[in-house]
């Protein structure tokens, strides 16, 4: 796995929770447990059921190995971590009965959040049935325990903390987030003793708090994803009143005190959701499939999705668009496993309970440019949602080959991995005029590389239903402008990508095919 992401251009990878939890008797043959892993009991175990070695310490062990795997092949480590509440879960209507495991037996008051007025019932933003009480000190010493355990004894370089204002809620305050609350501000120290990354989910159903965590920490920008998704099909209303130009730019309103846009994690999709394939191959959740694909409960009904009406060739451009996109803006791009080769969950929008080939990564999709029709072994198929591709470079599957190659040249230009917000990004019209995200679905995009000793870059943003022609800047003076990507179908062929050696010269103006991105880089 190492070496796969290492040539992908991968520099770090996040787990799903490791953390030990009650999926022992799990069904390979059924819907049916938490295959997620978020309902945690041991915070300094690794899960058992993902080792070979099952003796006492084999897990840990394997744990280790994987680490410094993936560490020499110089990429970080970093775990999807439950601290908001635990397996033992809630009454569930039952005011006399509660699973009783471990922190309810040793000490109720003290580590789960209980309702003011009434102490025998539990206050949530989880949805699980408690809250971890984060603001008692026994509580938040074994939060930092467990994350101090991680990072000095197994490797770890950084955590991803799911519903994470829950680590924020003051029970002085009637469990009110307050964004300088003790632990998060303790975290954020540990972040600087130990070098380690610490990213919020920044919402729990109690309330959405993105950019409001300490300087220290990352976030995963949901806005950015909401932003991005609806413009994508051709909705300017942005998310959460960020512009979609807004996101692109980094989100600058809300990160800039927060130190910088290296701490905005711009994704799309998520595990909890769509795959981006199925995010523009499906207008709603199709989550009562049968096994292998279903069923599942739960899931947003609210996904910002559009099935490129049942086109396949539109839907693998519109993907080509949406990895450009997120390659370009200025944050921190996080994608989902699979996603590069286009993996599908045939609409199922919250698989949790679901432990196949549906949740799984089917390789053999990359060798081919009819990635669905790839056995799952089972006896639902794929759904066909991408049909076949015409890359006849090397007749591999195309998306796999333009995001591999894609992600490699953003890893290889300084201009496209700022971290703060002093490289100039300037947008216009098409045609050069003034632009207003609220209106233009074609824009144009001038990031200026040579304030960084870089190229500069244009991208060339269509997403209205029909063709659209751009006039480009000038380039600096002895520069010129060389296409280096067109998402548009007729460039599938050559997998929609250039070299700089094998570049075509910009000259007058250009034309971008409905729903695709143009992008020109300037070059001596």
């Amino acid at each position: 796995m190492a070496p796969y992401l290492k040539a992908m251009g991968i520099n770090t990878i996040e787990l799903l929770p490791v953390h030990e939890t009650a999926n022992d008797l799990n069904s390979a043959t059924t819907p049916a447990g938490n295959f997620w892993g978020y309902m945690t009991y041991g915070y300094f175990a690794p899960d058992r059921r993902y080792s070979y070695n099952k003796a006492y310490g084999g897990p840990t062990s394997e744990f280790k190995t994987m680490v410094k795997a993936f560490h020499t092949a110089g990429i970080e480590v970093y775990l999807d971590v439950v601290y908001n509440h635990t397996g033992e879960g809630g009454t569930w209507g039952e005011a006399n009965t509660a699973e009783m495991t471990s922190f309810r037996g040793l000490d109720n008051s003290a580590y789960y959040a209980l309702v003011p007025t009434n102490k025998a019932s539990y206050w949530e933003s989880t949805g699980c049935g408690n809250n971890m009480n984060t603001d008692h000190p026994n509580t938040r010493q074994f939060v930092k325990d467990s994350l101090v355990y991680w990072m000095t004894k197994m490797g770890v370089d950084g955590f991803r903390f799911d519903l994470a204002p829950v680590l924020g809620r003051k029970e002085s305050w009637n469990f009110a987030f307050d964004p300088n609350a003790q632990l998060l501000t303790e975290i954020a120290t540990l972040s600087t003793t130990y070098n380690a990354e610490m990213i919020a989910e920044a919402w729990d159903i109690g309330g959405y708090h993105v950019g409001q965590f300490p300087s220290k920490w990352g976030e995963w920008n949901g806005r950015y994803r909401d932003a991005t998704r609806r413009f994508f099909k051709g909705d300017l209303s942005g998310g959460n009143g960020l512009t979609y130009a807004d996101a692109f730019y980094g989100d600058y309103n809300n990160f800039n005190d927060q130190g910088g846009a290296s701490k905005s994690v711009n994704f799309i999709v998520a595990h909890d959701g769509f795959t981006l394939t199925d995010l523009v191959s499906y207008n709603t959740k199709i989550n009562g499939g049968a096994w292998p694909f279903g069923a599942s409960d739960g899931g947003s009904s609210d996904n910002d999705s559009w099935d490129s009406n049942g086109d396949q060739a539109l839907r693998r451009q519109r993907l080509r668009s949406l990895m450009t996109w997120q390659m370009f803006s200025r944050g921190i791009p996080m994608i989902v496993y699979g996603d590069e080769f286009g993996r599908t969950q045939n609409g199922n929008n919250n698989p949790y309970n679901v432990d196949s080939v549906a949740t799984w990564n089917n390789y053999g999709m990359i060798g081919t440019n009819t990635p669905h029709t790839v056995a799952t072994g089972y006896t639902q198929a794929y759904h066909n949602n991408l049909g076949t591709d015409t890359n006849t470079a090397d007749n591999k599957n195309n998306l796999f080959v333009f995001t591999s190659n894609l992600i490699n040249r953003r890893k290889g230009s300084v201009a496209l991995r700022q971290a703060d917000y002093t490289m100039p990004i300037y947008f216009a019209k098409n045609d050069g005029g003034a632009f207003n995200a609220t209106a233009d679905r074609a824009v144009r995009i001038h990031m200026d590389g040579s304030t960084k000793s870089d190229s500069d870059y244009l991208l060339f943003v269509n997403n209205w239903s029909g063709d659209v022609t751009f006039t480009a800047p000038n380039a600096d003076t002895g520069k010129r402008w060389i296409r280096i990507i067109d998402t548009a179908g007729w460039a599938e062929s050559n997998n929609n990508i250039w070299t700089d050696a094998t570049a075509w010269t910009l000259s007058g103006g250009y034309t971008v095919k409905a729903w695709s991105i143009a992008v020109f880089k300037s070059v001596l």
